[in-house]
């Protein structure tokens, strides 16, 4: 038992720091490790029939995706005010974002059944300025108060 206390203590030592939110962290990286599942996916695995209709459905959800990926980052890195601070790190978070969409979908020419879609990483982008808008539609939300509590 105290192994997990000391385990807590140095989580809440290191978030006290102002470095990251660990709890949008555990979200983002998971989210993160869900897109990489998915893309390694053979191509019947997930379409099945291969009905257009079906395409259009699984093209479109890259960009739910890629929006809640961005805005997991972003609200990872936006304790203490890193993001604030230095709009560098928001900026270098949403270039590894489109470092990490082109290589997801360069690596499907890798998996059978898959290619590389230039359209998909064009939505993937529209998700991650999607993403980034919540992100910044969500911080102006906050009342003084509530920023002061965080």
């Amino acid at each position: 038992m105290s192994a997990v206390k000391y385990l807590i203590a140095q989580v809440e030592k290191f978030e006290a720091a102002n470095f990251m939110n660990l709890k949008y962290a555990f979200f983002a990286i998971l989210s993160t490790a869900v897109l990489i599942y998915i893309s390694a996916l053979p191509g019947q695995t997930i379409w099945g029939n291969d009905t257009m209709s079906i395409r259009i459905l699984f093209n479109l959800a890259h960009i739910p995706g890629y929006a809640l990926l961005s805005f997991l980052w972003l609200k990872c890195f936006e304790r203490g005010g890193n993001i604030n601070r230095s709009p560098v790190i928001g900026f270098l978070i949403l270039l590894v974002l489109v470092i990490f969409s082109v290589s997801t979908e360069l690596y499907q020419i890798f998996v059978p059944g898959r290619t590389a879609s230039s359209i998909d990483i064009g939505l993937n982008f529209v998700g991650i300025l999607s993403g980034l808008t919540m992100f910044h539609v969500f911080k102006q939300g906050k009342t003084p108060i509530t920023q002061q509590t965080q």
